[in-house]
């Protein structure tokens, strides 16, 4: 079978399952299944529900099985029923008695244990859910595409594996990533990695294949924290926030449309990471020593314009860096697919402390020998709330900022675009990025953009979602399984956006814009499927357009 033939296939199979993260964290344990029965059947057959932090105040007596979800619940007073907290902690304070049992997934009871008279059981693991009409339902993570072999000893378990790394792009093709994973031990592992990156498109400047090792120790007895090193020589996107991995790798198959830019990455790192045992929180301190180069795209098959040149990459500051990342995740959506309610915020901080990065001598000779350094602090903070209304309706809201933190230059590999489909998609791809698509240098008898973006960027996003509960009712009163209009959902959005630099900082490029895009659309949800349309409300951006995202917007 030929490499082309390969990648048809292994691209089809994207749909299926996202691509495996090979060198992330250990999933924290799930809650076990009998648990999750339990906490799932008391929420949709209680007699009272609440949502949210709740109280039960002293004096108070309430009759029936109460369950709160995404508590805390605080009681005073008395319940004559069983009590279930989904998602929160109980906390029993004086004058608080239940004559049923309480029962607790997601966190803590604390108090007077002694006044619950059906006695106390309580899972720290949280409880994933999504909603199903008037009430809820299981929602796992998401199922990842990785092919495994392997086997448990007394000591451990060893596995060989192999799966799709990122995604399909104009530089690698399809990136497949192979080798053994060891995990020694159990309550405190120790994860040994050594894999191999093979790429169905040999890159025209560098060899075919990058590699990827690992070796991580777990502290603590529950995997709450770890140290590790590692070594990799790989292709990363610039920015992979506006696309997933499976958008974005159909959108190039399919579509001859690349949303992404890359640059090669080739060093070492050592890092510290924690894990809360009982709460959605992660950190990671890092040090990290690297090379980076510049790529051009290749010739993988795409279905349409498959004889068409791809977009030309942008040149990047090339070199050394030497920098110190701390990341912080807080995470309590309901469902990592389908969130309708919880907080997804996530922030990086970076600080090059040493290196010598420097332009290309093509990309100096437009923007200058000295517009960047290396000891530059760059900052992404990405928040998000979503809210539900009510069994049919839920709004989301997303501010996502990211930038040098001093207003300084930063290299090419650290800038930022908006416009597209991920971002602002009444406008076109890479609307705002100063000026750097304006022209065309010549590279190594190749073309490439002397730049990528901006220094700066701030994103606001809404989105309200609706279902259509008639179409239930109206399938029951006639005798019809209307399960597949249950799942519709119709949407309307807005978005609004900016990119620039700050004046001092141009060195070449544009000032950006001055002030916010905005655009606005509508939409329908069919399960995953997502059919939209946009038009521009400022600015100059497309009269109107149509896309399909697969999964949420954000």
């Amino acid at each position: 079978m030929s490499w082309h033939h390969t990648t048809t296939l292994a691209v089809l199979l994207l749909a299926l399952a996202p691509a495996a993260a090979l060198d992330a964290q250990e999933p924290s344990p799930e809650l076990p299944d009998s648990a999750a029965l339990r906490a799932i059947d008391a929420y949709n057959t209680a007699d009272i529900r609440m949502v949210g932090a709740s109280d039960i105040a002293i004096g108070t007596t309430l009759e029936g099985s109460i369950a709160v979800l995404d508590g805390p619940l605080r009681v005073s007073g008395t319940v004559q029923g069983d009590v279930t907290v989904i998602n929160g902690d109980l906390e029993m304070l004086a004058g608080a008695r239940i004559t049923g049992s309480a029962f607790v997934v997601g966190g803590t009871v604390s108090g007077d244990t002694a006044a619950v008279l059906g006695g106390v059981v309580a899972y720290p693991e949280p409880l994933r859910y999504r909603f199903e009409g008037p009430g809820i339902a299981r929602a796992r993570r998401p199922v990842r595409a990785v092919i495994t072999a392997g086997r448990d000893f007394a000591f451990g378990r060893t596995d060989f594996l192999a799966a799709v790394y990122g995604g399909y792009n104009r530089v690698e093709g399809l990136p497949i990533v192979v080798g053994p994973r060891a995990r020694l031990g159990h309550s405190n592992p120790t994860v040994l990695e050594a894999h191999a990156i093979i790429r169905t498109e040999k890159p025209l400047d560098f060899e075919r294949y990058g590699w990827i090792l690992r070796a991580e120790q777990y502290l603590g007895g529950r995997r709450a924290v770890s140290f590790g090193v590692r070594a990799r020589s790989e292709i990363v996107a610039i920015e992979d926030w506006m696309l997933s991995d499976l958008e974005n790798s159909l959108a190039t198959f399919l579509l001859h449309e690349d949303h992404r830019d890359h640059y090669r990455r080739q060093g070492w790192s050592i890092y510290l990471r924690a894990h809360h045992p009982q709460r959605p929180i992660d950190a990671m301190l890092e040090y990290r020593d690297e090379r980076h180069r510049s790529v051009r795209a290749a010739s993988p098959l795409s279905l349409i314009d498959n004889g068409k040149d791809w977009r030309h990459e942008p040149a990047i500051e090339e070199g050394t860096l030497r920098s110190i990342t701390l990341s912080l995740a807080y995470d309590t959506r309901n469902d990592e697919n389908d969130p309708s309610a919880g907080w997804y915020v996530r922030g990086a901080l970076e600080q090059a402390i040493d290196g010598e990065l420097a332009l290309t001598p093509e990309a100096g000779a437009v923007l200058g020998p000295d517009s960047t350094d290396s000891h530059f602090t760059h900052l992404q903070l990405d928040v998000r709330r979503y809210l539900r209304f009510s069994p049919w309706s839920r709004l989301g809201l997303r501010v996502f900022t990211a930038g040098s933190l001093d207003g300084d230059a930063l290299p090419a590999q650290r800038q930022h675009t908006l416009g597209g489909e991920g971002s602002l998609p009444g406008f076109p791809l890479f609307t705002q990025d100063c000026g750097a698509r304006e022209q065309v240098i010549e590279r190594n008898n190749d073309g490439a953009y002397p730049f990528y973006g901006c220094d700066r960027l701030a994103l606001v996003q809404i989105e309200y979602q609706a279902s259509f509960p008639f179409a239930g009712r109206v399938g029951d009163r006639l005798g019809l399984d209307l399960d597949l209009a249950r799942a519709i959902r119709w949407s309307l959005f807005f978005d609004a956006g900016r990119a620039w630099i700050e004046g001092d900082s141009r060195a070449g490029r544009s000032r950006g814009a001055d002030d916010f895009f905005a655009d606005t659309g509508v939409g329908v949800r069919i399960g995953p499927l997502g059919l939209y349309g946009a038009i521009p409300i400022t600015g100059r951006g497309h009269d109107f357009n149509f896309f399909v995202r697969i999964g949420q917007r954000f």
